[in-house]
C-alpha cells in the first residue's frame, strides 16, 4: 500500500456530546479546514460509557464561501445529457473554453482535458456516478454526472 494514503489527515482535540433523552438530537462537529489538503474520506470513532448509542443519518457538508459573480458565472454552465453515454455536451454563455476534470466518487481523477468548446468525449468512462470540475477563467462549478 502506498505510504502516502495512510498518512494522517487531521488531529482534533476530542469532542463530547452529552446526550438528551429527547430523540432527534442533531449534533455538529467543526473540522479546521486546510487551504492544500482535501480529504476523500472520513472515520468517526465513538467511545461510550455504558450506554446504548445510535448514529443515523450521517453528513459532512463542505462549508463554501459566499458565492461571487464569477460563481455565479460558473453555475450558469449547461451539461447536458445526464445521464449520458459517449459525448457530453457543454455550453456557456461565452466564447472561453473550458477546462474540464472528471473524478469517481472516490475523489481519483479519472479524465481531464483542457480548452473543452462545446463537446467531451466520455467513452472512456465506465458507467457509474461522476463528478465534473469546471474551470473558466477563475470560475469553477462542479456538478454530477451519472455515465450509463
Amino acid at each position: 500500500m502506498d505510504p502516502a494514503i495512510v498518512t494522517a489527515a487531521i488531529v482534533t482535540a476530542n469532542v463530547s456530546l452529552l446526550a438528551s433523552n429527547a430523540a432527534g438530537t442533531e449534533y455538529s462537529v467543526t473540522i479546521p479546514t486546510h487551504a492544500t489538503q482535501t480529504y476523500s474520506s472520513a472515520l468517526l470513532y465513538v467511545v461510550t460509557r455504558d450506554v446504548d448509542v445510535a448514529l443515523s443519518e450521517i453528513s459532512i457538508t463542505a462549508n463554501e464561501p459566499v458565492a461571487s459573480l464569477d460563481d455565479i458565472a460558473a453555475n450558469a454552465v449547461k451539461m447536458y445529457p445526464n445521464p449520458a453515454k459517449g459525448v457530453l455536451n457543454i455550453s456557456t454563455s461565452s466564447n472561453e473554453a473550458i477546462d474540464v476534470s472528471v473524478y469517481d466518487l472516490l475523489g481519483k481523477q479519472v479524465l481531464n482535458v483542457s480548452k473543452v468548446q462545446t463537446q467531451l468525449n466520455i467513452s472512456s468512462l465506465t458507467p457509474g456516478m461522476y463528478f465534473v470540475k469546471m474551470k473558466q477563467g477563475a470560475s469553477i462549478a462542479t456538478k454530477h454526472l451519472l455515465v450509463n
